[in-house]
């Protein structure tokens, strides 16, 4: 038991150190699914990325009393001809579950989704990629929705 949480604090340790080198020396953190109106950033770890699934960062950057939510669901769609395509389902692919996950002002979550494990998907081919997720600003009034995405390739 002990050995396996040694594990997943290292595996952790990892991912967080090839996020932190990636965004450091590629002079970008690939930040294509922030919401200028919101300042939340939904990003990709490019280093994460395989036919498989991916690593996606979270950030809440957005004003103290703004509360941030999102939960399970994702979909995928691929460019082609220039034009975005949505990716089936695996006929297998079970309905999503609902918890979801807070991200308080100034708070960071990062996820790891392998949408072949969990059956959604099957292995991507190489091309241009997008992921697609909702996410939930809460104000002290209101609750707004808000639909972003994060481009990706996935390469020969």
């Amino acid at each position: 038991m002990m050995r396996k949480s040694f594990l997943n604090g290292i595996s952790l340790f990892c991912v967080i150190s090839v996020y932190a080198f990636s965004v450091i020396f590629s002079g970008c953190s690939y930040e294509s699914g922030q919401s200028t109106e919101t300042h939340l950033k939904f990003t990709i770890m490019p280093s994460s990325v395989t036919p498989e699934g991916l690593t996606y960062v979270v950030r809440n950057q957005d004003a103290p009393n703004i509360s941030w939510s999102f939960g399970v669901p994702f979909s995928l769609d691929r460019l082609v001809d220039g034009e975005w395509t949505a990716v089936e389902l695996l006929p297998s692919a079970p309905n999503w579950g609902l918890p979801m996950i807070e991200i308080p002002y100034g708070r960071t979550s990062i996820q790891s989704i392998n949408w072949v494990e969990w059956s959604l998907y099957p292995p991507l081919s190489p091309g241009t990629y997008r992921i697609k997720k909702e996410f939930f600003r809460r104000t002290s009034d209101s609750i707004n929705t808000y639909t972003l995405s994060s481009e990706f390739i996935i390469h020969p």
